[in-house]
This record gives C-alpha cells, sequence and structure tokens, in this order.
C-alpha cells in the first residue's frame, strides 16, 4: 500500500490519496507560495519509489489540489501568478496515471506525437529512456511553433509496474530569448525540481 502526498512549505504533510481512504485537503493550500508533491511510483514490503516535484515560488495553478488528489484526475497546471490561462510565458504541468500500467517511454512518444500532430516547425533537441530497477526514467526536449508561437517542451516521465507520474516544462520564446536559453532553463529546473527516489524506505 502507498499513499500519494501533498508537502506544503510549512512543513506539515497532508495525505490527498491513499486506497483506503478519501482525499483530505487543507482548503488553505492554493495560499502557499511553494508547493511539493510526492506522487508514487512504485511500492513493495518496507520500500517504495516516488516522484518529488517543487513548484517554485511565484505560480499558481490553473486545476484545483483538491481535484489533482482524487485517484482519477490525472493533470494539474502551473503559470506565473501575474498571467493568465491564454497568455503565459511558462507552463508546469504534472501528470499522474495511478494504477494504468503505463510505460514511461511509450507515454512520451505519445506526447512527442500529439505535439508534433498540432504543431510546424518541429524538432527533438535531446531524448532517452533508462531503466533503475522497477522504474522507466523516459524524457525528451523539443522545440515547435504552435499558433506562431516558438515553444520549448521538457518531459521527463517516470513508471512503475502499476503507476506513472511525471512533469512538463514549456516555455514560450520571447523575441530576444534563444532555443539554448530556454532548454537551459528547463534542464535546471528538472535538475533543480524534480527528484525521482528510488527504493526510498
Amino acid at each position: 500500500m502507498y499513499i500519494f502526498f501533498l508537502i506544503i512549505t510549512a512543513l506539515t504533510t497532508l495525505p490527498i490519496f491513499s486506497r483506503e481512504s478519501q482525499p483530505a485537503i487543507d482548503k488553505s493550500m492554493a495560499a502557499v507560495d511553494k508547493i511539493n508533491f510526492v506522487l508514487p511510483l512504485y511500492s513493495f514490503r518496507n520500500k517504495c519509489s516516488i516522484l518529488s516535484v517543487s513548484i517554485p515560488e511565484g505560480y499558481k495553478p490553473l486545476q484545483s489540489l483538491e481535484q489533482f488528489g482524487r485517484r482519477e484526475a490525472t493533470m494539474i497546471e502551473y503559470i506565473p501568478k501575474e498571467e493568465s490561462a491564454n497568455e503565459w510565458s511558462k507552463i508546469i504541468t504534472l501528470n499522474k496515471l495511478i494504477g494504468k500500467r503505463t510505460q514511461a517511454g511509450i507515454f512520451t512518444n505519445s506526447l512527442k506525437s500529439q505535439v508534433s500532430a498540432s504543431s510546424s516547425s518541429r524538432k527533438v533537441l535531446s531524448q532517452g529512456v533508462s531503466k533503475e530497477k522497477m522504474i522507466e526514467k523516459a524524457h525528451f526536449i523539443m522545440q515547435y511553433q504552435y499558433q506562431n508561437r516558438q515553444e520549448v517542451l521538457g518531459a521527463f516521465y517516470f513508471s512503475g509496474p502499476s503507476d506513472l507520474a511525471g512533469v512538463q516544462y514549456t516555455i514560450r520564446l520571447k523575441k530576444d530569448q534563444t532555443v539554448a536559453d530556454a532548454v537551459s532553463q528547463i534542464e535546471a529546473f528538472f535538475e533543480n525540481q524534480v527528484k525521482c527516489i528510488v527504493d526510498s524506505p
């Protein structure tokens, strides 16, 4: 048995999903500047593997935290606080598929196909699939044009035997911003904000 948690910076841990319980959410969480998500990947006996994602300060959710805490919910997005759902410069997307037995490599290939089908001037800048014990990791960074805007998307996904979780970080390029600069920001985000912990006691 594993639990899906939300952890806030006040060092309060709030369980918002388990196989035996209903979500329990503190309604004040939306006011917290920095939120850490801990998403399940695999659990066996006294060990578990998790994905930890820290949302930087200055971002707001586009969907409710309570909704994302439900087993059937799959996605929550974050954008800078001063921006809107239609006009954003950066967007962080968290996805989870609980009990669907979806492999990270298959999911990221599907994601690339979806982006390619709705965009132009596409180019995959990096990609890869690897495995550590029971956890498969798949990632890619690609640039493309969508609705006359240049965007760079980075995606890192992890899967265990039953569960998948991952993060996407997308940057809409400003007029004076290079693709290389966006890639550096994306790589720094995944290096500093996203951690996969395998076989944690």
